[in-house]
């Protein structure tokens, strides 16, 4: 009795251990969610987007994901994050050049979160990344399995 006990507690261990490993997002998945956070943002604050653009743009997001920005007193839930975008837009706030874009320059992984730091600018004739002005952006990420709940500006 006491093996096929010993045997069940195991195999529980290991169907839950390997359940929360599926449901766990590595770098590469962190980095791959990131850069579609900001190509999708870049699209949004691009002239002619859309509530569609906005709509692609929260399917990166955790059902409980947050929005902070410390220095402005920033901090929206989903809905008032969608509700904010999608008043921008209808208002006719986003005219960014289909060039203008924004671009990560540096990660450094963390127990579930990323820090970043990004720009904004566009890519010139030559090919290279041109900023706009000298300005370094840095944000936090959070993470819960393969969703971003967390995002955390410092600039």
């Amino acid at each position: 009795m006491k093996l096929k006990l010993s045997f069940f507690s195991l195999l529980t261990v290991l169907i839950l251990s390997n359940t929360a490993h599926a449901q766990t997002c590595g770098q590469d998945c962190q980095k791959a969610n990131i850069e579609n956070y900001f190509m999708s943002l870049a699209k949004i604050y691009r002239e002619g987007s859309s509530e569609k653009d906005v709509e692609d743009f929260f399917k990166l997001f955790h059902a409980n994901v947050k929005y902070e920005h410390l220095e402005y007193d920033a901090s929206f839930n989903r809905n008032d994050w969608l509700d904010a975008f999608k008043n921008n837009l209808q208002r006719g706030a986003y005219s960014a050049n289909q060039d203008d874009g924004i671009r990560v320059e540096k990660y450094i992984f963390g127990k579930h979160h990323v820090a970043v730091e990004y720009s904004y600018g566009q890519v010139v004739a030559d090919g290279k990344w041109e900023p706009k002005g000298d300005q370094k952006l840095f944000a936090l990420f959070g993470f819960n399995g393969d969703k971003i709940i967390l995002v955390r500006e410092y600039w």
